[in-house]
């Protein structure tokens, strides 16, 4: 059996969540190696070097408007007498005009295309009367007025998109608008996820009634979800038994070469929590375990495997519990293995929308609601309770120490659920 106090006294054990999280930092390294993806499939991946501009963009002086290509000067009068100009040409988009403009003369062009040489600015459709091959303007222009000039959104050689940028829409638009096919993205992290315990069993079609003691697995799938929401594929490997040697042989053979491996349930110091004799069977190297944090202060956090290479986080078995183990630490370590901060959640201040009368004596996390910068609580607080943080969307982060909270008080929370990240 693990010797705790020895742990303990190594620094290992029992550690602030500020702690906790710079030992996630300083001993996982992030994942190296690249590949090549198409454009199109590198949504979701993180960019693994700079990109550069290779061409001007836009790569010529445009329209940003269906209008009048004209000269200033020719206009510069208009307010105070009416000034009328000769058509000389019309210019679609993807087409340019090989005449120069001449005083007294405009071009009819349409958005984006070609400013036609001797124009200097650009008046719409609708602030000109038209009459056949010519206009009346009554207004003057400025020099450069309505032009979009060559390379003003990116010019060649300029840092386009940066590495470690989560491609989206918008990076990914600038990538294509500047011609590229492929990206080198960072490899994706190899995730597996599975639970353990002797009460649980798997859900059957259609269910079945559950035998005396047992309970349904759900953590495994709640959390593969959770990575999905967040981007990441992960293989769901269902339930292990507590059985110290079967599930220390799980880890180093099927699951052998996994960037990362997230189970819950095994942590505490019970009869049946397995995992400190399978760490030691699997040799590990201990991160942390035991945060002072609640729920889920069991959570531990090892390097398992050949060199040591994959992260074992063994979250805890309290289906509520593994979901604060989650958003704190697995959420740290993919960020840590994909640089990519904005996989943590995001933090904000709100205003108590009720009372919540416990003390908590340890840094505690209590699910809830936000809404219009309030939150308000769930019916019951038990870290074995789930059903209730359906409608939840943050975690109110509640300072040790902390006598009760009253309605109005200001509270720091985590936002545990938005906008879907998306693969990674």
């Amino acid at each position: 059996m693990r010797d705790f106090r020895r742990e303990k006294e190594q620094g290992l054990m029992g550690l602030e969540l500020e702690k906790a999280l710079e030992a996630i930092t300083e001993e996982i390294l992030p994942i190296k190696d690249v590949e090549t993806v198409s454009l199109e499939d590198s949504r979701g991946r993180i960019l693994s070097e700079d990109v550069k501009a290779v061409l001007d963009l836009p790569p010529f002086d445009r329209s940003p408007l269906d209008g009048y290509a004209l000269r200033s000067v020719d206009v510069a009068s208009a307010a105070e007498q009416p000034v009328t100009l000769s058509v000389i040409d019309t210019v679609q988009a993807g087409r340019t005009s090989a005449l120069t403009l001449t005083p007294g003369t405009a071009v009819r062009l349409m958005t984006g295309a070609p400013i036609p040489q001797g124009a200097d600015c650009v008046t719409p459709f609708e602030r000109v009367e038209e009459h056949g091959d010519r206009i009346t303007l009554k207004y003057s222009l400025k020099e450069h007025e309505n032009i979009c000039f060559r390379g003003e959104d990116s010019a060649k050689g300029s840092l386009l998109v940066r590495t470690g940028t989560r491609l989206d829409w918008r990076s990914i638009g600038a990538l294509a608008s500047n011609g590229f096919e492929t990206v080198r993205v960072r490899r994706r992290p190899r995730i597996a996820v599975f639970s353990t315990g002797d009460e649980l069993v798997a859900r059957t079609v259609p269910p079945e009634a559950l035998a005396p003691g047992k309970i349904y697995e759900s953590n495994a799938l709640t959390l593969t979800f959770a990575l999905a929401e967040l981007g990441f594929a992960a293989e769901n490997h269902g339930i292990q038994p507590d059985d110290p040697a079967r599930v220390a042989s799980f880890i180093a053979g099927p699951l052998a070469g996994y960037d990362l491996i997230v189970t819950s349930g095994g942590v505490s110091t019970g009869d049946l929590d397995i995992f400190h004799d399978a760490l030691d069977l699997l040799e590990a190297r201990t991160i942390f375990r035991w945060v002072k944090i609640r729920p889920g202060s069991p959570v531990m956090v090892n390097h398992v495997g050949r060199g040591r290479q994959t992260v074992l986080a063994s979250l805890s078995g309290n289906p509520f519990a593994a979901v604060v183990n989650f958003h704190l630490f697995v959420r740290a370590i993919l960020a840590r293995l994909t640089l990519t901060p904005s996989l943590l959640p995001c933090q904000e201040t709100a205003l108590m929308g009720c009372d919540y009368p416990k003390r908590s004596p340890v840094r505690r996390f209590l699910r809830a609601t936000l809404n219009d910068g309030q939150v308000t609580l769930p019916t019951g607080d038990s870290p074995g309770m789930i059903a209730n943080v359906a409608a939840c969307n943050v975690l109110i982060d509640v300072p040790a120490g902390t006598e009760r909270l009253n309605k109005g008080d200001r509270v720091q929370v985590l936002r545990i659920h938005s906008n879907p990240l998306r693969a990674s």
